[in-house]
């Protein structure tokens, strides 16, 4: 197995209002902003890239060339050495099996407003931010797909910081081992989360050791919450819609969904390489 910035400015009005909604719903955890300088980007697309320079030269090329959809390939490991730029546009990432590592010293992507984003059988490990999203800080669209965020860390949401008026997917992956110092070990969500059939497992935050939902609009289908350390699994400032068929080792998490049961015993294994092309943990 493979082991596995251009920004909008934000009006002191808005600033104000903002402030006063993440007070409502937790801790206020500012934007991401990146100082990246612009650059003369050396990137065809669609690429496959092999180190986090032409990786950020590719992601700059796709922000700039109005083409739509981009798509690039990692074609080995990535430690990140330097700050990638703010995701503007919409960019498929298909890690193959391979694994970004933030190095426990840059966030790994920030989407923005007008960003989507897709990755696809990815790890991204080792992320880091002072503030929200260790491993992603989403502000527009972002897309999970049979990945595994593992080991990020932030104040919240390590893995994932889901901004206001942004949507989340994630769809048979993995979350493990993410460590926020607030809310959301591994996801803290602000508007539209779509989780299915997702494995969570030793993440830690004190409050929401895998999932902090600040919204009615977070949307739960056969996931598993377990060994969530220093708070209870989930915790929700809304009422969470629970779609069925999610299981959680403590009594969170669930909300009378089809068939979700909650204080199961799930005895899973480590998390390591089960024959897929990222690393899961399996019972």
């Amino acid at each position: 197995m493979k082991q596995r910035p251009t920004y909008l400015i934000k009006t002191t009005l808005f600033a104000l209002l903002l402030s006063w909604l993440l007070l409502a719903a937790g801790p206020a955890y500012a934007t991401s902003v990146r100082a990246v300088p612009l650059l003369q980007a050396s990137c065809t697309l669609p690429a496959t890239v092999t180190t986090a320079s032409q990786l950020r030269d590719c992601i700059t090329a796709a922000n700039g060339n109005g083409a739509g959809l981009d798509t690039i390939t990692l074609g080995a490991d990535i430690t990140l050495t330097l700050t990638l730029p703010q995701i503007t546009t919409a960019i498929t990432l298909e890690g193959a099996g391979y694994t970004l590592d933030g190095a426990n010293s840059r966030q790994i992507f920030n989407v923005g407003t007008a960003g989507d984003l897709t990755i696809n059988e990815a790890t991204l490990q080792n992320g880091f931010a002072t503030n929200g999203g260790g491993a992603v800080y989403n502000d527009g669209t972002l897309t999970l797909i049979n990945s595994t965020l593992s080991g990020n860390s932030a104040a919240a949401g390590a893995a994932v910081f889901n901004f206001l008026a942004s949507t989340f997917t994630a769809t048979n992956s993995t979350f493990s081992g993410n460590t926020a110092t607030t809310n959301g070990g591994a996801i803290y969500n602000l508007d539209t989360m779509i989780l299915t059939s997702n494995t969570f497992a030793d993440n830690a935050a004190p409050t929401g050791g895998s999932l902090y939902n600040a919204t009615p609009r977070g949307y739960l289908a056969g996931n598993i919450f377990a060994k969530g350390t220093n708070g209870a699994n989930c915790v929700t400032g809304a009422a969470i819609n629970d779609n069925g068929y999610n299981l959680s080792d403590d009594a969170t998490c669930t909300n009378g969904g089809f068939d979700s049961q909650t204080n199961v015993t799930l005895n899973l294994g480590a998390l390591t390489d089960n024959g897929g092309l990222t690393p899961t943990h399996l019972p």
